[in-house]
């Protein structure tokens, strides 16, 4: 199992007033530490070349010291249509499990479908917009996430970090990681994304009847 040569397809983060990284960082494991100017924040990976792979593991990591606002938690989709990557980018969080007090409606700084141009200049041009309507028959057929995760302040220690097992392993095209913060004021600040596995469909050994 090797770590798969990915490439950033997409990000709607934005880029941080105060930060100057850019978001393929991520994609590499060193210091340099991407912070997005939204609360949440959805990123589309591909294996270089558009090849097929199949995925056994994911690394989500966040800076240990420094920031303010280490990656808490999020989704990981894993697709082989592009179809399904709008619909994705827009699946709702629980947000019943983070209420605050002092947050108000007006105030939420989340990505925007009319905040496009003040978005980060990647583009994925395979990406459509998705306007449909909660409860639609689109909406339900919706695809669900491979994996979900939360880091715990508690459990941090010296290490913002989540490791995903996919038993069986993935087969896909694409990766789309969405992220969002707990606290809706704070942006989120992502270290390294890193995806293990191999190029190519995962394989089923042949049963030939006795």
């Amino acid at each position: 199992m090797a770590q798969l040569e990915l490439e950033l397809a997409y990000c709607d983060g934005g880029k941080h007033k105060e930060a100057n990284t850019r978001p393929e960082a991520v994609l590499y494991e060193n210091e340099e530490v991407y912070c997005t100017k939204t609360s949440e924040c959805n990123m589309i990976f591909q294996h270089v070349g558009a090849k097929c792979f199949t995925l056994k593991k994911m690394v989500i990591q966040g800076p240990s010291m420094g920031y303010t606002s280490p990656v808490q938690e999020g989704m990981i989709f894993v697709t082989m249509d592009k179809e399904d990557l709008a619909p994705a980018c827009r699946y709702p969080f629980r947000l019943e499990n983070h209420v605050d007090d002092d947050d108000d409606d007006d105030d939420d700084n989340g990505p925007d479908e009319s905040d496009d141009d003040e978005l980060n200049d990647l583009e994925f041009p395979l990406l459509e917009p998705y306007r449909t309507a909660p409860g639609s028959q689109a909406d339900e057929s919706r695809m669900e996430p491979s994996a979900r995760f939360k880091i715990r302040k508690e459990d941090r220690g010296n290490k913002v970090k989540a490791t995903l097992t996919f038993e069986p392993a993935l087969s896909g095209r694409f990766i789309l990681a969405r992220f969002f913060s707990p606290t809706r004021r704070e942006n989120i600040d992502i270290q390294f994304i890193g995806a293990y596995g191999y190029v190519g469909r995962r394989f089923f050994p042949a049963i030939h009847p006795r």
